[in-house]
């Protein structure tokens, strides 16, 4: 910390009560522990607690952290809440928590200078403009096994295929897919070992067999025949003449364009955007739409399908490598060791 030395008050918030509460974020955690008690009243503390913690969620699905978000990310945020019903109020209630979020942060953290969001654009996001076509409409929903199958059928390549059936029954986000690397592969185990840019975490999940043969079948066979293979250390390599494919946009493009192909496709809604938006996105469109095969849906559709299992939120949550899981767990309980074995249970050796 820098030139910031808080007090002791009575209504401070501790460590066990942030456990308590599901907040694990380290930057949130700073936050709450030095700001309760001083500027934030104990009942502003709980509810600024549940508001971030949802936040930082929110950043892990997408693959970033409250260090690294960026501008579309905290727009992204605060249209989700209005999609899943929020009112205005409740919306600005949000914005307002982020916004003192970030504001602590480039006063007192150490890590100040490496934050991308300052607190005034927080302050300056418009949330009027979060207007939808229906707001149902927009949630996201899994994909039946009808339509995987219609999916899979369109996708004109080996690689694109095995992208696709990796998403589905792993729940791997995008950026995760496109990180794997042949060093992360282990067919013996059934394992893939899985990077998490945020922090240099990493975690390990469970494959089925037949998922392990598509893989060293692309392997030893098809990526090994592509150009610039030999010197890329990475599971697929860019079709535009090797190299790591960079950008999430590489994978969603091929997966909107077979989602098309195979008739499945569908716009859940459009975000109407504002002139500030439109400049922070780059674009001159008036609407972003949001469609309903990404691979983001890929996610969605592996978490229903364990759900539909009865899997136990703990597992669930382990498995999707979620960071925030909630404290309700089902009554349905299994330890670490068995952990894989459900999961390949589930998806089919």
């Amino acid at each position: 910390m820098t030139g910031y030395d808080p007090y002791d008050h009575p209504d401070q918030v501790e460590e066990r009560q942030l456990n308590e509460w599901g907040v694990t974020d380290p930057q949130v955690r700073e936050y709450l522990l030095k700001e309760s008690g001083i500027k934030l009243a104990p009942s502003t503390t709980r509810r600024r607690a549940c508001t971030l913690r949802l936040f930082t969620a929110f950043l892990d699905e997408q693959g970033t952290s409250v260090i690294g978000a960026e501008k579309q990310d905290i727009i992204d945020y605060l249209a989700s809440c209005s999609v899943k019903g929020n009112r205005m109020e409740t919306v600005r209630n949000k914005r307002s928590a982020v916004k003192a979020l970030y504001k602590f942060l480039h006063a007192h953290s150490d890590r100040a200078d490496e934050l991308k969001i300052k607190p005034e654009f927080v302050g300056d996001i418009p949330i009027r403009g979060f207007r939808y076509k229906t707001r149902e409409s927009m949630n996201r929903v899994p994909l039946t096994e009808d339509e995987l199958n219609k999916l899979y059928d369109a996708i004109e390549t080996h690689r694109n295929q095995l992208i696709v059936t990796i998403g589905a029954e792993t729940g791997l986000r995008n950026a995760e897919i496109r990180e794997l690397k042949i060093s992360d592969v282990d067919l013996d185990e059934l394992t893939l070992h899985v990077r998490d840019g945020k922090g240099g975490k990493s975690h390990t999940v469970a494959i089925s067999e037949a998922l392990a043969v598509n893989i060293r079948q692309w392997i030893e066979l098809e990526r090994s025949a592509r150009p610039g293979a030999e010197e890329c250390d990475y599971l697929f390599i860019s079709e535009n003449g090797g190299g790591k494919i960079e950008t999430n946009e590489g994978l969603s493009r091929f997966l909107k364009d077979a989602a098309e192909e195979a008739g499945i496709q569908d716009t859940l809604g459009e975000i109407y955007l504002t002139e500030r938006q439109k400049e922070v996105m780059n674009t001159d469109n008036d609407t972003k739409v949001m469609h309903k095969v990404t691979a983001h849906a890929l996610r969605h559709t592996f978490n229903h399908k364990m759900k539909k299992s009865g899997l136990s939120l703990e597992t669930r949550s382990k498995a999707m490598n979620h960071s925030h899981p909630s404290v309700t767990k089902d009554n349905y309980d299994h330890d670490e060791e068995n952990y894989n074995d459900l999961i390949r249970d589930l998806i089919g050796r």
